[in-house]
């Protein structure tokens, strides 16, 4: 027998795939004549949830949507923590990467992940310069509380754990420079994000802060890779 898709399902009832996840998964709200809809519909093609077919233990199942980065040590080490810490409290952590984490791809694996039925969601390294309306609502929607770490732009309303990006840098640099380092080069990506932008500022700001004013610097601007 052709195992029927979801998007199939989502066809046969007039609603999105999204809709048709939330009710599968009793994700959020769903009108019950959409409701009923959707239950006539898999009655019809025989759909069957792959959670029916391999279940899984949604509860207790995290997803986690990061950046790609094989330059970065420390998105590598902030997924293994994340991971660990799930399993000390008898979670499971669902990893997926994406090489850049804009709204597209955001909205992509949060509706892949809603489906599979996750019980919360921590997105780290978001690259957008803003989070879109259509993104907000997708994630407001998907009936389950959402973090994110580090970068986030314009995401207000959610919980967020962030960096002082302007401290760090003004601290490294006013360290290099009690230090006696006198000539100095900051390298930041040509990608003027806030995180970057915010860093610049931090590297500038003990720059000029310095009494004697004799300090040599440069800024230096390349592509992401």
């Amino acid at each position: 027998m052709k195992r029927v898709k979801l998007s199939e399902l989502a066809d046969k009832a007039g609603v999105s795939p999204t809709t048709v996840s939330r009710a599968l998964n009793k994700s959020g709200y769903v009108a019950e004549d959409v409701r009923k809809r959707i239950e006539t519909a898999i009655e019809e093609t025989g759909y069957v949830h792959p959670a029916r077919k391999n279940p899984v233990y949604r509860d207790k199942l995290i997803g986690i949507i990061t950046l790609h980065s094989t330059l970065s040590p420390y998105l590598g080490l902030l997924t293994q923590k994340l991971s660990s810490k799930a399993e000390e409290y008898g979670y499971y952590a669902l990893q997926v990467s994406t090489t850049d984490l804009d709204n597209a791809a955001l909205a992509f694996h949060v509706e892949r992940l809603t489906m599979i039925g996750v019980c919360g969601l921590i997105v780290c390294s978001f690259n957008a310069a803003h989070l879109e309306n259509e993104t907000r609502t997708m994630l407001n929607r998907s009936g389950v509380p959402v973090v994110f770490l580090e970068r986030a732009p314009d995401c207000h309303g959610f919980n967020r754990v962030l960096v002082d990006n302007e401290l760090g840098t003004f601290s490294a640099t006013r360290h290099l420079i009690k230090n006696g380092h006198s000539h100095l080069a900051y390298i930041t990506l040509e990608k003027k994000l806030d995180v970057e932008t915010s860093r610049t500022n931090g590297f500038l700001k003990a720059i000029t802060q310095e009494p004697k004013g004799d300090i040599i610097h440069h800024i230096i601007y390349c592509k992401a890779i």
